[in-house]
Formats: C-alpha cells, sequence, structure tokens
C-alpha cells in the first residue's frame, strides 16, 4: 500500500491545478503544486504579490476585481470565520497562449484547529458548467456567458466552431468535447438563402468560402471579420461576424475557427445619430456652412499637416455696407442676404476648400494646395460678378465684397497669424473704397476691383424716391 501522504499528493496533483499553503501571521505562502496556468508564480513568497500576479495575467479580466475581493488575505480569513471551507468561481486561462478561459474554483480552509495556515487550491471545473468555452474580449465582443448553440435571434450571444479538416460546423458543450453537427457548406449556403438580404448574397458566399475564408484569416494573422444585413423577422439588422483560429485542449494537430456575429444595428442608429448631432453643432444655423468653432478647428488641423511644397490661401470675406440691408429693408433681408453668399461660397469653391461664416456678414474660405494667388484672382471675379447680381423678389440688390487674403506656405503657419494678415488685406481694400480683393504674398501684392454697380447700390444711395419704391416692395412681400 502507497504511504498516506503519497496518496493523498497524487490526488492533489490529478485534482487541483494549485496547491498552496500561506502563512496567516506572515502573508507568506509556500507553493506545493501548481499547472502550467500557474507556473508565473515562484515556488514561494508573498501572497499579496503572488495574488495580484495570477490577477493579471490568468484571471478572466471581468472576473479580476472579484477575484482580488475574494481571495485577498482578510478576505479569506473572514469567509473562515464563519464556515470551515469556502469556495470562490472565476475563469481562469490554462494556458498562457490559450485565447480561452474555463471556469475554476478556488477552495480554502484552514489547515490545522489553531488556524495559523490557509490551504488553498485551485480545481478545473468547466466540465460541470453548462457554458465551457469563454473568449478574451480583446478577440470577441459577444457576452462571454452566452449559451450555444448558434440561435439567430440572438446572434449577439453566439458561437460556432468549424472543424477545418472535415469541414463541419460544430458546436462546444465542453471545452475539449467537439461534437460535429452539420457541413459548413450547408450551414453557410441556409444562412445565405434564409438570412442575408438578396443584394449582398453573392459576396456573402463568396467571402465564406472555405479556401477563401482561410486564406483571409491567416493573412490577417489569425482573425479577421466583416459585416452584412440580415433580415430578421421582417426587419433588416447589420450584423457584424467575426472569426479567428483557434486550438483546443485535446485536440492538438487540427485547426479550428471560432466564429461569432454582433448585432450592431443600435449601435450603427446611435452612430448616427451622434454623427448628425455632431454635424448640426459644426454648421451655422442661419446659412447652414460651417460655423467659426468648426472652421477654427479643421482649419488648424489641415495647417498643421500641410507639406512643406504645399500652400494654401487664406479669404476673410466682408459684406459691404451689409447694415444698410437690414436698416433700409428689415433683417429678413439681411438674413436672405447671408444665406445667398453662404450658398454662392460653397458653389463657388471647391469640396475639399474650407468654407465658413466667421460672425456678421463675414465669411472665411481656406482654399487647400493653390497654385498661385492669380489662379484664385480669377475665381473671385466671378465670384464678385454673382453676388453683384443678387435680386429678392425680383428687386436688384447688388452685393458687393471686400476681401483680404493671406498665404500659408508650408507647415509654419497658424491660424491668428494667417488671419490677422488676410483681415489687415481686407482693411486695406476698405479704405480704397471696397468692392475688391488685395493680398500680400510675400514679394507681391495682388489686387483687383470689383464690378462696377449704380448709384442705388452703394451705401451713399444716391436715388432716394427710388430706394423708397424698393424698400415698399421688399417690406410689403416680407
Amino acid at each position: 500500500m502507497l504511504p498516506k501522504n503519497d496518496i493523498l499528493q497524487a490526488i492533489a496533483l490529478h485534482d487541483c491545478d494549485l496547491a498552496l499553503v500561506i502563512d496567516c501571521a506572515s502573508g507568506h505562502y509556500q507553493l506545493c503544486h501548481a499547472s502550467q496556468a500557474f507556473s508565473i508564480l515562484p515556488e514561494s513568497g508573498d501572497y499579496t504579490t503572488a495574488l495580484l500576479s495570477a490577477h493579471e495575467q490568468i484571471i478572466y479580466p471581468e472576473d479580476r476585481q472579484h477575484f482580488l475581493n475574494v481571495m485577498e488575505l482578510p478576505s479569506l480569513q473572514k469567509a473562515l470565520a464563519a464556515s470551515t471551507r469556502s469556495t470562490c468561481r472565476v475563469l481562469f486561462r490554462r494556458k498562457a497562449a490559450d485565447a480561452g478561459f474555463v471556469r475554476g474554483e478556488a477552495r480554502f480552509f484552514y489547515r490545522t484547529e489553531e488556524r495559523q495556515e490557509i490551504v488553498l487550491s485551485y480545481h478545473d471545473v468547466h466540465f460541470n458548467d453548462p457554458v465551457s468555452l469563454y473568449t478574451t474580449p480583446e478577440i470577441s465582443i459577444f457576452d462571454p456567458r452566452s449559451s450555444l448553440p448558434l440561435d439567430i435571434r440572438k446572434m449577439y450571444t453566439s458561437l460556432t466552431v468549424l472543424d477545418v479538416r472535415s469541414r463541419r460546423i460544430c458546436s462546444t458543450p465542453h471545452y475539449t468535447s467537439i461534437l460535429n453537427c452539420q457541413s459548413y457548406e450547408e450551414q453557410i449556403q441556409w444562412f445565405a438563402e434564409n438570412l442575408v438580404v438578396p443584394e449582398e448574397r453573392e459576396q456573402f458566399l463568396r467571402f465564406f468560402e472555405l479556401d477563401h475564408l482561410l486564406a483571409t484569416v491567416r493573412a490577417s494573422h489569425g482573425f479577421c471579420s466583416t459585416h452584412y444585413t440580415f433580415v430578421v423577422g421582417e426587419q433588416c439588422h447589420n450584423f457584424i461576424l467575426c472569426i479567428y483560429q483557434m486550438a483546443f485542449p485535446g485536440q492538438e494537430g487540427r485547426e479550428y475557427l471560432v466564429g461569432y456575429s454582433l448585432d450592431i444595428t443600435h449601435l450603427q442608429q446611435t452612430e448616427m445619430h451622434t454623427r448628425k448631432l455632431l454635424e448640426q453643432s459644426s454648421l451655422d444655423t442661419l446659412t447652414g456652412i460651417t460655423n467659426r468653432q468648426a472652421a477654427e478647428r479643421d482649419i488648424a488641423r489641415h495647417l498643421l499637416m500641410q507639406a512643406e511644397d504645399e500652400q494654401s490661401l487664406l479669404l476673410v470675406l466682408d459684406v459691404d455696407n451689409f447694415k444698410f440691408f437690414n436698416d433700409h429693408y428689415g433683417h429678413q433681408t439681411g438674413d436672405a442676404v447671408l444665406v445667398f453668399m453662404a450658398r454662392t461660397l460653397k458653389s463657388t469653391f471647391r469640396k475639399d476648400d474650407i468654407v465658413c461664416r466667421w460672425g456678421g456678414d463675414e465669411f472665411l474660405v481656406l482654399l487647400k494646395n493653390v497654385r498661385s494667388v492669380d489662379s484664385v484672382s480669377n475665381r473671385l471675379r466671378r465670384l464678385c460678378t454673382t453676388t453683384a447680381g443678387f435680386t429678392l423678389k425680383d428687386i436688384p440688390l447688388p452685393v458687393t465684397l471686400s476681401i483680404g487674403g493671406a498665404l500659408a506656405k508650408g507647415a509654419r503657419c497658424n491660424l491668428q497669424d494667417l488671419f490677422r494678415a488676410a483681415d489687415s488685406a481686407l482693411y486695406a481694400v476698405k479704405r480704397g473704397g471696397r468692392n475688391g480683393f488685395v493680398c500680400a504674398d510675400g514679394s507681391s501684392v495682388h489686387r483687383f476691383c470689383g464690378p462696377a454697380i449704380p448709384d442705388r447700390a452703394r451705401g451713399d444711395r444716391q436715388s432716394e424716391t427710388a430706394l423708397d419704391a424698393d424698400r415698399q416692395r421688399v417690406i410689403a412681400d416680407a
């Protein structure tokens, strides 16, 4: 007959992954046995230090705080004061390289009646666990405590496993037991015909053709994802499908693909709503173009990223005699002028250029990657011609502009200095009688005058009789 100690040691080695003894007075432990999962622990040392090491490297992230709360030495002593033995169940990693976690149970009791030492053991209990396969949050974004097998009504809590060798879809009721269900091709075909929206079926079948899928996963270092639209009930839902390679204990030499899915419809709706709110917060409420706050952010970002061999042109545009429109035709007419200006600026400049209402009747435009000021001058002449032709309710209300420009060369420019230079150029136009453009690029001054307009369109307004007639018509139709 084997000695009693040998029998107890054999039972311990077979039954547990970890066994150690903790000295309550000193807080030190002595390791009796440790499986590969707990090989990170020294044979002896400070128990709290070892606890933190296991917590960070072995324990499932969502269980870590619970693990620390229960397993710290004062908590063990408190639990054993109420009972002769106690337990703590958490998920742990069997091997350091494993992506999966299994259910484990820590058991602890006093070694002797003197209560000077605590015996702590850790046992793999996944065979008694209804769900034995768990994955790390870094790899999986579905509920790690979900039930199997795949259920399209709860796809966000679903998991399937493919045995590549047999080309069969598998479920995993136990961590080391792989049960065949049906062929991979049959499952994918069923998905395509019954769940995927018709316009995406061909692409779905191409992506999940097994050889293509394997090549994609391997080329992506063992993980890939895609998204499709599934019909669930009478509604279309957007799903993200994730596939990664995984090895199972006891199944060495065989390759498995683990797939899971998540219904992201609500997330996408929330994202769209958030994006819409962000866009609205970036727009001027009257004109619908970018507001000053958003423009400052976008321009600063562009100037920071601008290459050394590129240059941008900042324009500051001011509506001449804007107060006249408000005073003589009413604020509704002034608003109509601003809306017209915003629409005209957006149609005049490129889509990538930044066009904003800076404040009041002042607008700002950043033209990206311009070749020269002369190339922009022609566009500004067309802009001034368009604004001079503004009419409201068939009444001509020519709008003239004072425009100042400043060049930003390379990546050494900031918005404050650039705006100051453009604003100075704008006031040079004002001093010269308005209705024109001035830009100093450091070596020369570019300027032109806008199109001539009748006296009735100028701020000094010579024809009061005609002016009164126009005013009465605009106000009457407002």
